[in-house]
């Protein structure tokens, strides 16, 4: 009895329509001596149209969330170009920053060896002012030489003079007396 009700309940789920139909066929073959409940089928049609109901709103959903699934699967391919677009951006500008660092590099080599340049430049501006120092110093010496020896020579020639003018005007006694 207890397998029949479970079958019975089974059965008025799964398809009540068929058990009503089955149900009173089976009552109008015994007549009217079977009292047989056949209303079976409308509570089954409510619960059918809720299920009914809630299928359509589930469904509903999932028509609005599968479209809301396709809309972000659009922006996201959408996201993945520009990606790859930033990405390929992204390594130019990295070849372009190696590039520019070796020329950075090449640059800084050649500061360094015009700052190595411009310290040799200024010790050989140093040697030659100190050097430049000394011949002014040997310069003024030399040229106080000179003027020494110049005013020796004029000295020497004065004397020269005034000897010579002596020796003129005794060759003019000398001749005065020869001549006499």
């Amino acid at each position: 009895n207890d397998l029949d009700e479970k079958l019975f309940a089974s059965l008025r789920m799964i398809c009540p329509e068929w058990l009503e139909q089955t149900t009173s066929e089976i009552a109008a073959r015994f007549g009217d001596n079977v009292n047989i409940n056949i209303q079976y089928s409308t509570p089954n049609h409510q619960v059918i149209d809720h299920q009914n109901r809630r299928i359509g709103k589930i469904e509903r959903t999932l028509t609005r969330k599968i479209n809301a699934i396709k809309t972000v699967e659009v922006k996201h391919e959408k996201l993945k170009t520009k990606v790859k677009g930033l990405k390929a951006r992204h390594t130019t500008k990295n070849k372009k920053i190696k590039k520019l660092q070796g020329k950075n590099k090449e640059l800084d080599k050649d500061v360094q060896d015009f700052k190595c340049l411009g310290k040799q430049r200024n010790r050989r501006l140093s040697d030659i002012e100190r050097n430049q120092a000394k011949f002014n110093a040997e310069n003024k010496r030399l040229k106080e030489k000179v003027t020494a020896i110049e005013t020796e020579r004029a000295t020497k020639n004065k004397e020269i003079q005034r000897v010579e003018a002596i020796n003129e005007g005794l060759n003019k006694k000398v001749e005065m007396l020869e001549a006499e």
